[in-house]
């Protein structure tokens, strides 16, 4: 994840060319570690009622996303996994009564 800090001062640096600071955050994104689910939104808000955003750093703070499981929860996995077990055995246990009766 990249720092609050370190996205003010990337947005402040960058604010005149957007494709280019969204270029560049998407390459410090990939570089803290994030692979995937990237997203990069920005806007240029022009006007005499808008305070300078240069004069005063913008407040950034980096959100928690909770992740969508990949893989099924242990006690699920565990279930499948004692399922599977017991009907190989239950499969064995036919074959050797069919052998012992054939």
């Amino acid at each position: 994840m990249v720092r609050g800090d370190t996205l003010s001062q990337t947005v402040r640096d960058g604010a005149d060319d957007l494709r280019l600071l969204a270029q560049t955050l998407t390459t410090k994104a990939k570089l803290a570690g994030g692979f995937d689910n990237i997203s990069v939104v920005l806007a240029r808000c022009e006007g005499s009622e808008l305070p300078d955003a240069r004069a005063e750093p913008p407040s950034v703070e980096p959100m928690k996303v909770a992740s969508t499981p990949t893989a099924p929860p242990p006690v699920r996995r565990r279930l499948e996994i004692a399922l599977l077990l017991a009907a190989l055995f239950l499969m064995l246990a036919m074959a050797g009564v069919i052998i012992l009766l054939g």
